[in-house]
């Protein structure tokens, strides 16, 4: 089974600056900004040969920050970033969180890949 966890982590860590990056969740909510990402999905997109020839693969981002501004920056690094690399964004959106009082940004990025190189 393929996964780019790796080289999306590297990716967000390279364009997330001073925000702290954790897989999953936040472990720690006593400094924001701070990003989590996951694979959501992870499925075979072709087969050839009896194999599977293309991986779909499907990661959230979310990003916290105590401003709208300063969370809408952060996650347009990441963009930039996964987007050069070849990675679609599918959705984002915006949430007010009332309990925390964070500004949190979710989105989705999706890349096809056959553990080589990448395609949409």
């Amino acid at each position: 089974m393929r996964t780019m966890l790796t080289q999306v982590r590297s990716l967000i860590e390279g364009a997330a600056g001073t925000a702290r990056v954790f897989h999953a969740w936040p472990a720690d909510w006593s400094r924001v900004p701070c990003v989590a990402y996951r694979e959501e999905e992870n499925r075979t997109y072709a087969r050839a040969d009896g194999a599977e020839a293309l991986t779909e693969l499907v990661y959230a981002v979310d990003v916290w920050a105590l401003g709208a501004k300063e969370a809408r920056d952060l996650l347009g690094e990441i963009d930039e970033a996964l987007c050069d690399a070849g990675f679609a964004r599918t959705q984002a959106t915006t949430l007010f969180e009332d309990r925390t009082r964070f500004f949190h940004i979710s989105a989705r990025y999706r890349v096809l890949t056959d553990g080589e190189g990448v395609y949409q």
